[in-house]
């Protein structure tokens, strides 16, 4: 696997449902599903969910070898959520780019340690998230 050939132009969003710049809340998802408000965000490790991806992603997402000598390049868009003990469940893919880069955009998903669960009303509840992990080999690295 190769760590030195990630680009990362993806995003990061919390929702079930489309959410706008104005709202205070994001919209969360329970079992069995059942769309709500939430009124805090998950934290990693203190920071919101975009801290997640300088934090833990950029750190431990290694380029597949495979891929990086086949020169398979795309974004993964991975869904997942923030249980109400702050676990990461229900990992898939989304939006698929290959087979093998959405094998590790799922491994180091679902390697994650525990976040601060979202609360509503005082209560930890389950978020549905979505992060775009896009796969890009540097120019330095072409043939």
């Amino acid at each position: 696997m190769f760590k030195m050939a990630i680009i990362f132009s993806g995003f990061i969003w919390v929702s079930v449902l489309t959410c706008s710049a104005q709202q205070d809340t994001i919209d969360i998802i329970e079992l069995p599903i059942k769309y709500k408000k939430v009124e805090v965000k998950p934290l990693f490790k203190g920071k919101d969910a975009l801290e997640f991806r300088g934090l833990y992603i950029n750190k431990n997402l290694m380029y597949p070898k495979e891929a990086f000598e086949s020169r398979i390049q795309g974004k993964v868009v991975v869904s997942f959520v923030i249980d109400e003990k702050g676990k990461v469940t229900q990992v898939k893919v989304a939006q698929s780019a290959h087979p093998l880069l959405d094998r590790e955009a799922v491994r180091v998903i679902k390697s994650s340690p525990k976040w601060s669960p979202g609360m509503h009303n005082g209560n930890p509840m389950p978020v549905l998230m979505e992060m775009a992990i896009d796969f890009r080999i540097n120019r330095q690295y072409e043939n």
